[in-house]
């Protein structure tokens, strides 16, 4: 999906001979329709990703002033944006904005919880999140999280 969205809507450039293409601004991007997006795959993705850009090349948000927040006024922070719940907004903290005590819960990690930490399932996922981020250490759960997520997709081993 990516590579279709560079290709069709962002810049080209020439590297040693080679076109490549960089990924869309969200003005490029906020120029495309729903019907456009869902043409490159992107599915029940398209809604999400064009009112998104939208949001972003028209200044109403910007999901770098997430960063000007502690952790979980960050996660709320980021939930405004169309199709991002907590999960999501855990992801974009720990993997592109440096909150490294993000802990995305997905369906590997439940399990994990669950299995191996029953005592950090909590009531719902905020609670859930800050009692995994202890039992992980808050300041780098998120990469806790990730070892956990790859020792279970791998089978253990």
């Amino acid at each position: 999906m990516c590579t279709r969205l560079a290709e069709q809507y962002g810049d080209s450039v020439t590297f040693d001979g080679d076109t490549y293409f960089a990924f869309p601004t969200p003005d490029q991007l906020a120029a495309a329709t729903e019907a456009d997006l869902r043409d490159l795959s992107l599915g029940y993705r398209a809604p999400y990703v064009q009112r998104t850009a939208e949001m972003v090349a028209d200044g109403e948000a910007t999901p770098a002033a997430a960063r000007d927040h502690e952790y979980e006024d960050a996660r709320e922070y980021l939930t405004q944006f169309v199709g991002v719940g907590d999960k999501v907004a855990d992801c974009i903290l720990l993997f592109s904005l440096d909150f490294l005590e993000a802990v995305p819960l997905d369906t590997w990690i439940q399990t994990a919880i669950e299995d191996y930490y029953p005592d950090c399932d909590g009531s719902d996922y905020a609670e859930t999140s800050r009692r995994i981020r202890r039992q992980f250490g808050d300041r780098y759960a998120g990469y806790a999280q990730t070892y956990v997520f790859f020792y279970l997709r791998t089978g253990g081993e």
